[in-house]
This record gives C-alpha cells, structure tokens and sequence, in this order.
C-alpha cells in the first residue's frame, strides 16, 4: 500500500498479498483516513477489500475486468460504475482516456473533461489523472471540482507531450 501526500486521504495501489492490503484498509478505515483505490494490477482484489474503499478511480478495461462487464461505452460504464458502487465504493470515477473521465458520487453521473486529441492512449491519459487528483483532492475543491482541476492539469501535460 503506498500512502499518498495528503492527511485525510490514502491512497492504495494493490501490490502486496489481498491478505496484507485488507489489514492496511481496515487499518486506515479506522484511523479515520479515506481510502483511494488507484487502478488494478494484473491480480485479483479481494471483495473484501472494496468495502472499505472511498473512491476508486480505474481505466475503462480495469473496472471492466474488476465487475465483468465490457465496457464499451457510456452505458456501459455506467453499469460498471453501479455495479462497483453496490460491492461498497463511495465514489467511482472511470478514466476514459480522450473522451474523459465518468464520475459517479452522491448517486449522480457526470462527465468531466471535453474530448482530447491526443496520441496517447488511454492508459497513459489515466495513469496522469491518477497522479495529478491527490494532488487536487489535498486543496480545499470539493470532489468535482478536484475532478475538473486534475483532468485540465493531465491536458495540459499530454498535449505539451503531442
């Protein structure tokens, strides 16, 4: 589990045994942290775990294969997000590459981010956004704002990249 910048936040990146990250969940739970699931290596993660996740943020492939749904579209992410929300995630938010990202928070959809001309693909637009929004969570924006800062800051860098 990898701490991230921030007091209130966690920030966990699934690289250790489901058994140790459970513990570092529970642990930070307790202690009053929010937790911040950030992507999905190639292994499982325990259903477990996800109950004690604040926000998850995830390419479109990663909570495809974390809820067994292809996601293709809107819509589909749309059930994908539903479906992480009911195995207990606060707030999912869907990194889609140049489209944007989907954020489902409150029991509300938004789309966050005009789409992106860029040679990137997504995973490379995702893995910026995942670095970029602890840093925007830390200030005093609220979720969607923080949201909005981050996914102008990962423009801004992949087009200085083009």
């Amino acid at each position: 589990m990898t701490s991230s910048y921030l007091e209130e936040y966690c920030r966990v990146q699934l690289d250790c045994s489901s058994e140790k990250t459970l513990y570092e969940a529970q642990s930070a739970r307790m202690s009053g942290l929010k937790l911040i699931l950030d992507g999905l290596p190639t292994i499982t993660i325990a259903e477990n775990i996800l109950k004690y996740v604040t926000l998850a943020t995830l390419s479109e492939q990663q909570i495809g294969n974390l809820t067994g749904t292809n996601v293709a579209s809107l819509e589909t992410a749309k059930i994908a997000a539903l479906k992480l929300y009911g195995k207990g995630v606060d707030t999912v938010i869907i990194t889609m590459g140049a489209k944007g990202v989907l954020v489902f928070s409150d029991e509300v959809f938004t789309i966050v981010g005009a789409p992106l001309n860029s040679n990137f693909d997504a995973e490379v637009i995702g893995n910026v956004f995942n670095t970029v929004l602890p840093l925007a969570l830390g200030t005093q924006f609220n979720l969607l704002q923080a949201v909005k800062s981050a996914y102008q800051t990962t423009t801004s860098i992949i087009l200085s990249l083009n």
